[in-house]
């Protein structure tokens, strides 16, 4: 038995020394060097495709008409559909108009004007907190818009946070001082707190010169009258109503 086993091993060892002998002679390789190359090969061209690029590719980040970080954003769609409904608001449409703003806003949330209007309908349906929040966005959006600031003191006031709604029409007025809408809400809110002084006095006569309201117009030059003819306790706050501006 060892004896043919012996004999059974020194053949294939034979067989083994014939058929690397044969490879050598005549150039074939056997199939399992050529799969060990060709695995190399391939290995080796990955490794280059990688170093210049031909990998697999990453998510392209900011495709689209416009991109800040990893948000997409659509200014123009945005600006139509805030278009849209800024006409609808007019119309006295607010439930038309509110899924416009909010996809407006889903397509750019950078857009101001859309929390703007957005803010408007919060605060016709009387949801002060939601529309104190997005005149509140809207002013972090467009930091020189006067509007926003003024809606937010409308807000405020409606609240009955005074001195809150009074710095809020003060920067709007401080953004666009002949501004007579602007004027007439800080001068009726200081009339309020009973702030009879000159800075009132002179926010009226920006309405009596320039505001084209009838209503507004004869409130603020009777105010203005008793100012500059009577004692300053004499003089009366209230004033027309007014409601917040929107943007497009």
């Amino acid at each position: 038995m060892q004896t043919r086993r012996q004999g059974d091993k020194e053949t294939k060892r034979g067989a083994a020394g014939r058929s690397r002998r044969h490879y050598e002679n005549t150039g074939v390789q056997p199939i399992a060097s050529l799969s060990m190359k060709f695995a190399r090969l391939i290995i080796g061209v990955c490794a280059v495709g990688l170093a210049v690029g031909c990998g697999p590719k990453k998510a392209e980040v900011g495709t689209g008409p416009a991109a800040r970080g990893n948000v997409v954003r659509d200014t123009a769609a945005a600006r139509a559909d805030t278009a849209k409904a800024f006409g609808l608001i007019h119309e006295g449409k607010y439930g038309d108009a509110e899924p416009l703003l909010r996809r407006a806003i889903e397509e750019d949330p950078t857009y101001g004007p859309a929390h703007n209007d957005l803010g408007i309908i919060h605060f016709h349906n009387e949801r002060l907190y939601e529309a104190a929040w997005e005149f509140q966005n809207a002013i972090k959006l467009m930091p020189g818009q006067p509007e926003p600031h003024n809606n937010l003191g409308l807000v405020l006031e409606s609240a009955l946070r005074l001195q809150e709604a009074e710095k809020a029409f003060k920067e709007a007025h401080d953004l666009e001082p002949p501004n007579p809408e602007y004027a007439g809400n800080l001068a009726k809110l200081r009339l309020r707190l009973g702030e009879h002084d000159e800075q009132t006095k002179k926010l009226l006569e920006v309405v009596v010169m320039g505001d084209t309201r009838p209503d507004w117009l004869d409130w603020a030059k009777f105010n203005l009258a008793r100012l500059q003819t009577l004692p300053q306790e004499s003089a009366i706050g209230g004033g027309p109503a007014t409601q917040p501006g929107g943007l497009k």
